[in-house]
């Protein structure tokens, strides 16, 4: 596996994709948007397609073909996205409520973050998963 230290931000909030965008430039990660479900599930598939596998996965939960639990669902039981069992993924959302929040993990989600986002939970969350020091 590859994993190429991209990020894979999939929001379809414009200034929430370049907020954490920015965020991540600020840290020296790169990252590419998607914002939509069905834009995510391409760009996820020609990402194992040209062997550079995402570092990193952030799903918002509502987006407007769908929600990122679908995606989070697909990443860790398609056969065809094998690849990506493992991979790290935070959920993000407005809904501060313990039922999505618990509904998260238990999809095996590694992390959840609340909009508005705040830069000291996301590098905080980044340091625990050996990404950045």
């Amino acid at each position: 596996m590859n994993q190429c230290g991209l990020f894979l931000i999939v929001e379809d909030e414009i200034a929430q994709q370049d907020y954490l965008k920015l965020l991540l430039q600020r840290l020296g990660l790169t990252a590419h948007i998607a914002g939509s479900k069905k834009e995510a599930e391409r760009m996820l598939s020609e990402s194992i397609s040209q062997n550079k596998i995402y570092q990193v996965i952030f799903l918002d939960i509502m987006l407007p073909d769908g929600t990122g639990h679908e995606i989070l669902l697909r990443l860790r039981s398609d056969p065809k996205w094998g690849i990506y069992a493992h991979t790290k993924v935070v959920m993000l959302t407005a809904l501060d409520d313990l039922k999505y929040i618990a509904g998260s993990f238990a999809e095996q989600c590694d992390g959840y973050l609340t909009k508005p986002l705040e830069k000291e939970q996301l590098v905080t969350m980044l340091r625990n998963f050996h990404v950045i020091e």
